[in-house]
């Protein structure tokens, strides 16, 4: 069992005020191949949300850069679940598994992206709710073979989800109070005002069934060859019905997955692989159905899919033929149907146009002495739309807002020398266009060091520090672009770098024991 209380306020003006509990308890017997165990989980939390602010309100002096224009944004979570996990052995080559899992939660947001742009009086204030209910499960028979030298692992399985969701959203004041009117801004900058539903701008209950059978096989023909395939059929069942609009939908789709992986070697203690298969994201149902507008791909792009596929690639290479190095690298490309992309006025994903990203990927690590690391991983992405109309989407170029073209990470790590254990890392998000559809502007990105030493006392006692933005830097976590308004600008808003801001440097101690 474990339990956990927290209380953060952080850097905020004003303080986030945020407290959450985290519990946990398990039963188990048995091991890994032939065993059981029961796990519940609990958290709630509730406080301050921060989210991003306009640029020019931070430099006109509105509001600091740990401030916010309302408030008033708040948070609140709970969430809670059973899971049961099953292993057995079967005969002398087969082993069965079994996962069952159900979860309640329930989410509240308070956020005003826009400030005063769509509601000049009472502000764009919204309270999006969601409550969730989830059950599912996993079970798979795997079966061991041998034809000679030739080693098989054949795995099927059949997974279920099942989630019932009603979410909603509300135009608040001040987070206390609700209105009776809502504001839908159009395409075209023109916004609609609408009366209420019982307090709700929009409140849909939506269904989700998803299940899936595969099956895979692992088989080592030689001790220098692997071939992994495998195959997926996909069944999602949805429907959706707005209390607001009083319309729904429901409609299902069937999605093939096939799947295949080649491993060759190690010679020179190196490995060649090369990977290919096809997946998914599930888009919102309210896009599919037409109940929540603004939500799927524009009309002139197609309709929304329930599952939008996704094929991707891999070739890559592991080696350790230098003595106390291990470096990975690939090179890979994914394509998606569609592009999940951000929405500031709803503060939600939308599905948009296909795209591609394509890239490299390195990871080495290298052990100079038997208690020091030093690590990298580095990602070079190129990411585009790839559709062949891109005004049918709103586009004028095929740059995806907020795709980073890199991300990496170098690490010096100290373990066991002695009493002593720490580390320095230096953690990078390259720059990335703002607008879909455009180069420009761009984001820098970030740049942070976090530095942490620990030290083992007598009887099992242990000391350590954690030090995060080690060099105070000044640079966004995060960074958009769109329109807001502030209070005597004029109707329309103006376009604007909008921000959240890394933490400053910050510290913490910990004193623990161990058992």
């Amino acid at each position: 069992g474990a339990l956990q209380l927290g209380h953060y306020d952080g850097p905020w003006n004003p303080n986030e005020d945020f407290k959450k509990i985290n519990a946990a308890l398990r039963y188990s017997q048995g091991d890994a191949m032939d065993g059981l165990s029961v796990t519940g989980l609990y958290y709630q939390s509730s406080g301050g949300l921060i989210t991003d602010q306009p640029a020019r309100a931070i430099t006109g002096g509105l509001i600091d850069r740990f401030g916010t224009l309302d408030p008033t944004d708040h948070s609140k979570s709970l969430r809670y679940s059973l899971s049961a996990h099953l292993d057995k052995p079967v005969g002398d080559n087969g082993r069965f598994s079994l996962s069952l899992y159900g979860i309640h939660a329930t989410m509240t947001l308070w956020n005003n992206f826009t400030h005063y742009l769509d509601d000049p009086i009472n502000g764009d204030q919204e309270a999006q709710n969601e409550h969730r209910d989830t059950f599912g499960g996993d079970a798979a028979y795997t079966l061991h073979s041998d034809f000679g030298a030739i080693m098989s692992d054949t795995k099927v399985g059949l997974q279920g989800r099942y989630d019932g969701v009603f979410v909603t959203r509300q135009h608040t004041k001040n987070r206390t109070s609700v209105l009776d009117y809502c504001t839908l801004e159009h395409a075209d900058g023109t916004v609609t005002t609408y009366a209420t539903v019982d307090t709700f701008c929009n409140a849909d209950h939506a269904r989700l069934l998803d299940l899936g059978g595969y099956i895979q096989n692992t088989t080592h023909w030689t001790d220098w060859l692997r071939t992994i395939l495998g195959a997926r059929e996909e069944l999602y069942h949805a429907t959706d019905h707005s209390d607001v609009t009083g319309t729904g939908g429901r409609g299902d789709q069937w999605l093939f997955q096939p799947k295949l992986s080649l491993a060759i070697g190690p010679f020179a203690k190196t490995e060649l692989y090369v990977s290919w298969g096809r997946g998914f994201h599930s888009d919102d149902v309210r896009g599919v159905f037409g109940t929540l507008p603004g939500v799927g791909i524009p009309l002139a792009g197609g309709a929304t899919p329930l599952l939008a596929a996704t094929t991707g690639g891999e070739i890559g290479l592991r080696t350790d033929i230098i003595p106390r190095l291990h470096v990975h690298l690939a090179a890979f490309q994914q394509d998606f149907r569609s592009e999940l992309t951000y929405n500031a006025d709803s503060g939600q994903d939308e599905a948009g146009a296909p795209s591609r990203r394509r890239g490299i990927e390195i990871s080495a690590d290298y052990h100079p002495a038997p208690w020091l690391e030093l690590n990298s991983d580095l990602a070079f992405t190129q990411s585009r739309y790839r559709t062949g109309d891109l005004a049918a989407y709103g586009l004028t170029d095929r740059y995806i807002a907020e795709a980073p073209k890199f991300t990496g990470s170098f690490g010096v790590l100290v373990n066991n020398l002695g009493r002593w254990s720490g580390g320095l890392q230096w953690r990078r998000l390259g720059p990335y266009p703002l607008v879909d559809g455009l180069a420009l502007p761009e984001s820098k990105g970030y740049s942070e060091f976090n530095f942490d030493i620990g030290y083992e006392l007598p009887h099992g006692w242990r000391l350590a520090a954690t030090v995060s933005n080690l060099l105070n830097s000044k640079d966004d976590a995060a960074a958009y672009y769109y329109a807001t308004r502030l209070p005597g600008e004029a109707v329309g808003g103006i376009e604007d770098l909008q921000v959240h801001p890394l933490e400053p440097r910050a510290a913490r101690f910990t004193l623990a024991k161990t058992f």
